[in-house]
């Protein structure tokens, strides 16, 4: 921390980021890194940091909450970019409440008194509650729709075996692992029993990686190195996981989970193991989405014709350090598998960093900054399509305008998942409506190939998460509105680059209540670069 104290914000960055890559279940690794992004004037980055080292220290690291919460709650207080209490969020995620009303348990007085005061619970996933009988019978045809669903969460948390797959360093010759956690005094048997016959083989290597990950206590099930080329006759099939998992080179691995459900179920006679080879698919598919998605959707859309002859590229928008960067290997491999060796991929986004000396053809490469940054860095080749993986453009935190606007103009693809419901009525509004643009929607339907694993979000909801659950893809169609503004600003060209700023930003106001100055002056950067 001593380069924070300093006010260097970049090396305190560097500092966060070492950390974080030596121990992902740091707390202070990722405080680090949220320091230095407030420093650097990126306070809702740093939330954004912190909120996922959250996410991977809570169970960890025992001084997470006390080492991030009261940070994120200062940066929340003085941008609000997170919606409603913290306090009540926290609440939400701890307590039983109403799904109706927001009535917590502990807040309910004298319940033992008043019987019709006590709490119930679906009787079916046990995953939903309720202040009242009334506001159960309410909401009984909402909570229908993804009672099965939460069912089969419910189940999954009480099995003395869970899935876990491991990301591996971008130099490793494995993408990532996956592995087993088997609760309770069995699984340290097994693992014992693990090491004790591991010899020098593949096994061993793999019982070497998970101890390299921090995992000793975790079982490996398999490590993957690759993915087999896919025919032309092969990928016209593939509409479903189902037609990914029935290919040859994948068929061979689910007789293998069958055989280790069958002995774990004798090994365990009395506890619920359950089906190892869902759990894998769900875990695997989590891991594989966004390749398939991407594969899936420019397949649908025409875009791939004769792709294995022509170098594909892709930019992919928004893109994180611990997310997109995390995965890019497996991306990438998996795409090329499909669509052949001639891929190109960009990853663009505000905290990547770009390389210090820029490689002359890289296959994959990274850009730190906004995409508009990046149209206006001078080394730009029309990209086959633009994905965004649920970026939730319809939040003025990150600005998608100036992107949807080149994406019209100059016609290139444009694909945007979400991973709920709500998400995608939000993001199809926000295209259809909210940008002030005509974008052309070619596609809009739920992703076949979005992830199998799914979450309830927020806890006690009726709202179900999963990666990629919905996709849209636009090409073309008319700037509208925006474009409108975009003329006027040529009848402005004499007039003082400060006064137009302000002409345009007043115009802005009266004509378009969406568009902010600061997106107004990325507009018309790019017009003047031949990029709108």
């Amino acid at each position: 921390m001593a380069h924070h104290y300093l006010g260097q914000h970049s090396e305190t960055l560097e500092d966060g980021e070492h950390c974080v890559k030596i121990d992902p279940f740091w707390a202070k690794g990722y405080k680090c890194k949220g320091l230095a992004l407030e420093g650097m004037k990126k306070p809702r980055d740093a939330i954004d940091t912190l909120l996922n080292g959250q996410k991977m220290t809570v169970d960890v690291d025992k001084n997470a909450s006390k080492i991030l919460d009261k940070l994120i709650r200062r940066l929340n207080k003085e941008t609000g970019y997170l919606d409603g209490d913290l306090d009540m969020l926290d609440r939400i995620n701890n307590e039983k409440y109403c799904v109706v009303c927001n009535l917590f348990e502990k807040d309910v007085k004298d319940q033992e008194k008043d019987q019709s005061n006590k709490f119930l619970s679906c009787e079916r996933c046990e995953m939903v509650h309720y202040c009242s009988l009334g506001h159960l019978e309410e909401n009984t045809s909402t909570h229908k729709e993804v009672c099965q669903q939460l069912l089969k969460l419910w189940k999954q948390s009480k099995q003395i075996i869970q899935v876990h797959l491991l990301w591996k360093d971008k130099d490793d010759d494995v993408i990532f692992l996956m592995a087993q956690q088997i609760k309770g005094p069995m699984g340290k048997k097994i693992q014992m029993m693990m090491n004790g016959v591991a010899g020098t083989g593949d096994l061993k290597k793999q019982m070497d990686d998970l101890k390299g990950c921090g995992e000793g206590d975790l079982i490996p099930i398999q490590g993957i190195r690759n993915f087999a080329p896919v025919s032309t006759k092969e990928q016209e099939g593939l509409k479903t996981w189902e037609d990914w998992f029935s290919l040859p080179d994948n068929k061979e691995n689910w007789a293998q989970m069958d055989s280790v459900k069958m002995m774990m179920s004798r090994m365990c006679p009395d506890s619920d193991v359950g089906d190892l080879t869902k759990d894998v698919k769900d875990a695997l598919t989590g891991a594989l989405t966004d390749p398939m998605t991407v594969f899936y959707a420019m397949k649908q859309a025409g875009l791939l014709t004769n792709a294995g002859n022509k170098v594909v590229r892709l930019h992919v928008v928004g893109a994180e350090p611990h997310v997109e960067i995390m995965k890019i290997k497996a991306f990438f491999a998996l795409l090329s598998s499909i669509i052949g060796p001639n891929l190109r991929i960009i990853l663009i986004g505000p905290l990547l960093k770009s390389p210090p000396v820029p490689e002359a053809n890289p296959v994959i490469t990274s850009f730190g900054g906004t995409y508009q940054d990046f149209l206006q860095a001078g080394d730009y080749k029309k990209p086959d399509c633009i994905v965004a993986f649920f970026p939730g453009i319809y939040d003025p935190t990150y600005n998608w305008l100036p992107t949807v606007a080149h994406t019209i103009v100059k016609d290139i693809p444009f694909l945007v998942t979400c991973t709920y419901e709500e998400d995608y009525e939000k993001t199809k509004k926000w295209l259809v409506t909210g940008s002030g643009m005509k974008p052309e929607i070619v596609l809009d339907c739920p992703n076949p190939f979005a992830s199998l694993g799914i979450c309830q979000k927020p806890a006690g909801s009726n709202v179900i998460h999963s990666r990629n659950m919905f996709y849209l893809l636009v090409k073309g169609g008319q700037l509208g509105s925006v474009g409108d503004l975009l003329e006027l600003v040529d009848d402005l060209e004499k007039a003082a680059d400060d006064d137009m700023v302000n002409v345009i930003a007043a115009m802005a106001k009266m004509q378009l209540a969406s568009i902010q100055e600061d997106s107004m002056k990325d507009l018309m950067k790019l017009k003047k670069i031949g990029m709108l």
